[in-house]
């Protein structure tokens, strides 16, 4: 071996060291917005159906009781966006959070051949410091005028 292919190992060893690492929220580069404890009045008082046209594909909470929460949501049928994608939030008490960051999500757009389900991607970014103390299941509600369809994830949020 000589000098290059240490320094190519050197590169790939750091690169496999940090991805293991937790996943991390930037400081002060997004706005953090707290959770409505009332129910959202846009949102209908029963669902039409639960599916799986939505996922939450990862949470991650700061030491500071900072939560982002990333995934999609989209008609996959007819690659329509949604008017409204709401997280509830469900533990001792339940709480939800209606603003959100739109994502591009090619992947999507691609698996269900829907060139509008770019744009079905989001991030909420949640400040959960005045939320009691617990475990919290993540539910995606979508709505679309009087229509409302949810899906479960099987992620938890656990706030200490």
């Amino acid at each position: 071996m000589n000098i290059g292919h240490f320094f190519i190992l050197g590169i790939v060893f750091i690169f496999f060291s940090c991805s293991d690492d937790e996943p991390v929220i930037e400081a002060g580069r997004h706005n953090f917005f707290k959770p409505e404890i009332a129910r959202p009045k846009n949102l209908p008082k029963e669902f039409s159906n639960i599916d799986n046209s939505c996922s939450v594909e990862s949470s991650v909470m700061s030491e500071n009781r900072k939560l982002k929460i990333s995934g999609w949501a989209g008609d996959v049928v007819n690659g329509t966006l949604l008017k409204s994608v709401i997280i509830e939030l469900r533990g001792s008490t339940t709480i939800y959070a209606t603003q959100f960051d739109v994502v591009k999500r090619d992947d999507v757009m691609k698996r269900y051949n829907q060139p509008t389900l770019i744009d079905s991607g989001w991030d909420f970014f949640i400040d959960l410091s005045e939320i009691k103390v617990g475990s919290y299941e993540i539910r995606v509600i979508r709505s679309e005028d009087r229509i409302a369809t949810s899906c479960f994830s099987k992620v938890s949020v656990v706030i200490k």
